[in-house]
C-alpha cells in the first residue's frame, strides 16, 4: 500500500526496485550433492547463499518479459502469479511467436522483431522445439540481416570431376593445349571447369569456371575448334524453370548461347556438335549445327543452328557476370562504396512485391523503404571505379573485349536477355531417340566424314539400350532415323560408339562405318549399304574381342549389366591416310587399349566382297604400362580385377600425338603418355563430410563411402596422404587438441585425431563402428563398436575442454567417448526422436550457482527437426533453453541465428 496507495495494480522500475531491495529478500542458490551417512547413495539438493541483488537492468528486463503498458508500469499481480507458479505452468506463460502456421521463416515484420526483443520463443515449419533469441536481442541486428550480406566467397578450388555415374565422353583438350601445356574442361556437380596442368604444378590458381547452370550438368561436348563447350543440364525445380543447353567460351568463360528445351523434357542427356574436331584444317573444323537428346519418355532428338551466321556471337558480351566466382559483390568495389552486382534488388527505387497476407493474418502490409546506405550504381560508375582499383578479377572488366555496358543497370547485367522470340537460333525435333524410362539413348556421336552443315547426307547416330538409331539428310532435306540391325547377333546395350572411315577395296570418299562399344566387352563392326543414302539400315556384321566386361553396373530400372567398352576414340583425322587410323578404346576393367585400323580384303562365302574394315589390337595381355595397353590403377591402391575403376571418358590432340587423358568412374582424371599418372584426384563414392585441421588452414579432410580417407593441401590443390578403412564412411572430424593413445605403447606422443563413422543399415548391428586413425600418417589407432546403427556426425570438445568425442548415430542416441583416457565409453544421450544430424559443443557456461557453470554442453538436431541439448557427462538432456549459451561451432540447420537460411 505504500508503494501503490491508489491500488492501480501497476508499478514503476523505480517503485519495483524499492520493493525487491526492501521486502524481497530473496537469495541464490546452487546445487549440491549430499550423501547420507552409512549410505553409498546420493542426492542433489538447494544450498542458500549469498542475497540476491537486482539492478535496474534487471528490473527492465522483468518489465519486458512479462509486459508493460504504454506509460512503462507494469501488473505487479502477473509477475507474483509468476513468482508463485510451477514451471511448467511458466512454460505456458511465455510469449510465443508461432510462425508455423503461416509458413515464415525468420522475422518477419515489425510485430515479430518486438517479440523477440522480449525474448519470446519462436516455432518455425522447420524446428519442431521452436528457438529463442538471446537475451539483449538488438532491434537492428533482424533490420540489418533483411538486406544482403556484405561478405561474399570466391570459387578458388574445384576438387575431382564427375565420372561417377555418366553414359557419354566428357572431358576434351581445349585449343590452348601444345606440346609443352595441357588445358582440360570438364564439369562437376553445376560449375564447368577449365582447368591448366602447369599452373596447377607451380602451385597458382589454375582453374576457370563457367556458372552458367543452375542444376547439375549431365553432359559436355566440345566444338571442332575446342575453343567452344557445350554443357546440359538437367531442368531445375520450379514451373518457370527448363532444361537447357550452354554453349560458352573456355578462354573467357562467356555465356555464347543458351539454348532452352520444353519443361517436358526434364533434362538434357546427350549433345554433340557437328564436323570433324581432329580436322587439320579450318575450312573443315564445322561445328555450326548442335544435336542434343533430351529426358523425356520418347528422348527426343533435336538438332539446332545454335547461332545463326547473320547474328554470330552477338550474345557473346553480354555475360561479364560469370568470371572466377559466382555474381557477388567485389570486396574493392564495396570498399569504394560501391556494389559489384545485386541479383536480389534490394532497396532500389520502387515499392517491393507485396508479401500475399492469408486469411486471418492480422498483420499489416510491408511498406518500401529505401535505406540511406544502399548505393546502387549504374554501369558507368563501375567501370570508372574498376580502372582504379587493384583486383585481380577486376582485369575481365578493363579488358577491352569484355567491356561493360554504361546503360547496363546495376553495373552488370546479371542473367542473359532471352525471349520465345530469339532470332539468333532456330531449331527442329527430328523424331524419337527410343521409347522409355530415361536413360535409354546414352550418347550420340556426328559422322566426320560426311557434310557438317546440314545438307543432303550429313549423318550422325545416337545409341543406347539394346539399340543404334542413324539419322541421315534425305534428297529433300529432312532428316530421316533408322535403326540399325543386329542381324543373328545377341542384343545387348550400346555403351559407346565412333565412326570411322571404310577402307575396304574401291572405298569412296566419305564411305564410313561404326564401331560400337557393348556391354559384354567386345567392339561392334557396324557395315551400311555403299553410296550410303537416307534410310540405308546399318548391319552388325563381326564383333571384336576387346575388354573384359568388368563390373556389374546397375540401371535405372533396377537391373543390373556388365560396364563393357565405356568409350571410343580416333586419335587423328580420319581422312588422313595413316595418323586417322589409330584408334583408342576404354573399358570396365580398368584398361585404355590402341587399335589399328586395317584394310579388309576378300570375299563372303555368298562372293559378295568383305566390306568396312579391319581392327587389330596393338597391345598384348601381359602389357600394362604401355605403350599400347595401359592399365588405370586407383591411386595408393592395388588392382582389384572384381571392381576396377572403369575407364569412362578419352580424348586425344593432335599437339601430343603420343598423349592422352582419360577419366575414370572414380571421379580421377588420368594424364597418360609413357607413364599413367593421377591429374585431378576425386572421391570414389558419395561424400557426406569434411572436417578442417584445428591449426593448419591449408589441410582438410574428406571421405567418402568408398571407405576412403584423404588428407589434402588446399595450397598445393593435392592430396597429401590417403587410406581405406575397410567400411563405408560417412562423418568424420578432427580432433581440436593433441591426445595420446595406447597404440603409441610407451611412446608419450601425442597428435591431432581424426575420427570416422560407418554407414549402413540399422539392421547391420554391431557392424557399426567408430575408426580413430593418427592425422599424420593414417594410421589405426581404435575401433569404437557402441553404435547400434550408422554414424552420421562426430565432433570432439573444444580444446581446453573435457577431451570428449560425441558421435551422434542413426539410431537416435548420442555417444560420449573421453579421448584423454583412451576413448573409454562415458555415457550414452537417448531423446531424440531422428537421426541425429549436427552435433556443436558449446563454450564454457556461465551461470553461477548452477551445476553446469564453467562446463561444456552439446547441441544437437535431428532428422525430425528436433534442437536438443545435452550434458555430455551425464547423457541426460538439459530441459531449459540455452539463449545465451556460447557455442564453439555451429553446424546445425536449426536455431535462432539460421532460421531465415534452412
Amino acid at each position: 500500500w505504500r508503494v501503490d496507495p491508489d491500488d492501480t495494480g501497476l508499478v514503476s522500475v523505480a517503485q519495483f526496485l524499492q520493493v525487491w531491495q526492501a521486502r524481497l529478500c530473496l537469495l541464490q542458490y546452487e546445487d549440491v550433492t549430499i550423501t547420507a551417512p552409512g549410505s553409498s547413495k546420493s542426492r542433489m539438493t538447494l544450498k542458500p547463499g549469498s542475497r540476491f541483488i537486482l539492478d535496474e537492468s534487471m528490473a527492465s528486463a522483468i518489465f519486458i518479459k512479462y509486459g508493460f503498458d504504454k506509460d512503462g508500469l507494469l501488473p505487479y499481480v502477473t509477475f507474483a502469479q509468476a513468482l508463485c507458479a510451477a514451471p511448467a505452468r511458466l512454460l505456458g506463460q511465455e510469449l510465443v511467436i508461432d510462425k508455423k502456421e503461416f509458413g515464415k521463416h525468420g522475422l518477419f515484420d515489425d510485430i515479430d522483431v518486438s517479440y523477440a526483443v522480449a525474448d519470446a520463443k519462436i516455432i518455425y515449419p522447420k524446428c519442431e522445439t521452436g528457438v529463442f533469441p538471446p537475451s539483449g536481442f538488438d532491434e537492428r541486428t533482424a533490420y540489418r540481416s533483411r538486406m544482403l550480406p556484405r561478405g561474399h566467397m570466391w570459387l578458388e578450388h574445384v576438387y575431382g570431376y564427375a565420372g561417377h555415374e555418366i553414359n557419354c565422353s566428357n572431358i576434351f583438350y581445349t585449343h590452348n593445349t601444345t606440346e609443352s601445356c595441357t588445358e582440360i574442361v570438364y564439369y562437376t556437380g553445376c560449375v564447368g571447369v577449365v582447368f591448366n596442368k602447369e599452373a596447377w604444378a607451380a602451385g597458382k590458381p589454375s582453374q576457370k569456371y563457367f556458372f552458367g547452370h543452375d542444376n547439375d550438368i549431365g553432359c559436355l561436348t566440345i566444338h571442332p575448334n575446342r575453343r567452344f563447350v557445350a554443357t546440359g543440364q538437367q531442368k531445375a525445380t520450379g514451373p518457370q524453370n527448363v532444361p537447357f543447353v550452354c554453349i560458352w567460351d573456355v578462354d573467357t568463360c562467356n555465356q555464347l548461347q543458351r539454348l532452352d528445351h520444353d519443361p517436358k523434357d526434364r533434362e538434357v542427356l546427350a549433345v554433340c556438335f557437328s564436323g570433324n574436331i581432329n580436322a587439320t584444317t579450318e575450312d573443315k573444323l564445322g561445328g555450326d549445327i548442335l544435336v542434343t537428346v533430351t529426358g523425356d519418355d520418347k528422348h527426343s532428338i533435336y538438332v539446332w543452328k545454335w547461332m545463326l551466321n547473320a547474328n554470330k556471337f552477338c550474345k557473346a558480351v553480354n555475360i561479364p557476370g560469370w568470371c572466377y566466382g559466382p555474381t557477388k559483390k567485389l570486396e574493392a568495389l564495396t570498399t569504394a562504396g560501391l556494389y559489384y552486382a545485386n541479383p536480389e534488388r534490394y532497396d532500389l527505387n520502387k515499392p517491393k512485391k507485396q508479401p500475399k497476407v492469408l486469411p486471418g493474418d492480422p498483420r499489416p502490409k510491408q511498406k518500401f523503404e529505401k535505406k540511406p546506405w544502399a548505393k546502387w550504381p549504374k554501369g558507368e560508375a563501375v567501370h570508372k571505379a574498376a580502372k582504379t582499383l587493384d583486383h585481380p578479377i577486376l582485369n575481365r572488366i578493363r579488358d577491352p573485349k569484355l567491356k561493360i555496358d554504361p546503360e547496363w543497370e546495376f553495373g552488370y547485367c546479371v542473367e542473359l536477355p532471352r525471349s520465345k522470340n530469339d532470332k539468333t537460333s532456330e531449331f527442329e525435333c527430328i523424331g524419337p531417340g527410343c521409347n522409355g524410362t530415361p536413360p535409354m539413348v546414352y550418347g550420340v556421336v556426328w559422322n566426320p566424314l560426311r557434310p557438317s552443315d546440314g545438307r543432303r547426307g550429313s549423318e550422325f547416330c545416337s545409341y543406347g539400350v539394346k539399340h543404334l538409331k542413324t539419322w541421315i539428310v534425305n534428297d529433300q532435306g529432312k532428316w530421316q532415323g533408322t535403326s540399325a540391325s543386329f542381324g543373328n547377333a545377341h542384343i545387348e546395350n550400346v555403351l559407346s560408339a565412333c565412326y570411322v572411315p571404310a577402307l575396304h577395296y574401291m572405298a569412296a570418299p566419305g564411305d564410313s562405318c561404326i564401331l560400337s562399344g557393348f556391354a559384354s566387352g567386345q567392339i561392334g563392326l557396324w557395315i551400311p549399304p555403299y553410296p550410303t543414302r537416307a534410310g540405308s539400315t546399318y548391319q552388325l556384321t563381326k564383333k571384336f574381342d576387346a575388354h573384359a566386361p568388368g563390373a556389374l553396373v546397375r540401371l535405372n530400372d533396377g537391373t543390373q549389366v556388365y560396364g563393357g567398352v565405356r568409350v571410343i576414340k580416333l586419335k587423328a583425322d580420319p581422312t588422313g591416310q595413316t595418323a586417322g587410323r589409330i584408334l583408342l578404346t576404354g573399358g570396365s576393367d580398368g584398361y585404355v587399349m590402341q587399335w589399328a585400323l586395317e584394310e579388309v580384303g576378300g570375299n563372303r562365302k555368298d562372293g559378295t566382297p568383305i566390306k568396312g574394315v579391319n581392327l587389330r589390337c596393338l597391345g598384348t595381355a601381359d602389357e600394362h604400362g604401355g605403350p599400347n595397353r595401359f592399365r588405370l590403377d586407383a591411386p595408393s591402391a592395388t588392382y582389384d580385377a572384381a571392381a576396377p575403376a572403369r575407364v569412362v571418358a578419352l580424348d586425344c590432340h593432335r599437339a601430343k600425338p603420343l598423349e592422352f587423358v582419360a577419366g575414370t568412374s572414380d571421379c580421377d582424371v588420368w594424364e597418360v603418355d609413357e607413364h599413367c599418372r593421377v591429374m585431378i584426384e576425386g572421391q570414389e563414392e558419395d561424400m557426406w563430410r569434411v572436417a578442417t585441421h584445428p591449426t593448419d588452414p591449408n589441410i582438410f579432410a574428406t571421405t567418402c563411402e568408398s571407405g576412403k580417407v584423404r588428407l589434402w593441401n588446399a595450397s598445393k590443390f593435392d592430396v597429401v596422404v590417403s587410406t581405406n578403412v575397410g567400411f563405408p564412411i560417412t562423418g568424420i572430424t578432427f580432433s581440436c587438441e593433441k591426445y595420446g593413445s595406447s597404440t603409441y605403447g610407451n611412446d608419450s606422443r601425442t597428435n591431432y585425431h581424426i575420427a570416422v563413422g560407418s554407414k549402413g543399415a540399422y539392421s547391420l548391428g554391431d557392424w557399426h563402428k567408430i575408426a580413430i586413425l593418427d592425422s599424420t600418417n593414417m594410421q589405426p589407432l581404435k575401433v569404437l563398436k557402441e553404435p547400434c546403427a550408422q554414424v552420421t556426425e562426430l565432433k570432439y570438445s573444444p580444446a581446453g575442454g573435457p577431451g570428449f568425442l560425441a558421435a551422434g548415430c542413426a539410431d537416435m542416441r548420442i555417444y560420449i567417448y573421453n579421448a584423454k583416457n583412451d576413448y573409454q565409453f562415458v555415457s550414452r544421450c537417448t531423446g531424440h526422436s531422428g537421426s541425429v544430424d549436427h552435433i556443436d559443443w558449446s563454450l564454457p557456461i556461465s551461470l553461477p550457482g548452477s551445476k553446469l557453470h564453467g562446463e561444456m554442453i552439446i547441441m544437437a538436431c535431428d532428422a525430425s527437426a528436433n534442437l536438443l541439448y545435452w550434458d555430455p557427462k551425464t547423457g541426460k538432456k538439459i530441459p531449459y533453453n540455452q539463449r545465451d549459451a556460447a557455442m564453439s561451432t555451429w553446424t546445425s540447420k536449426l536455431g535462432f541465428p539460421v532460421m531465415g537460411i534452412w
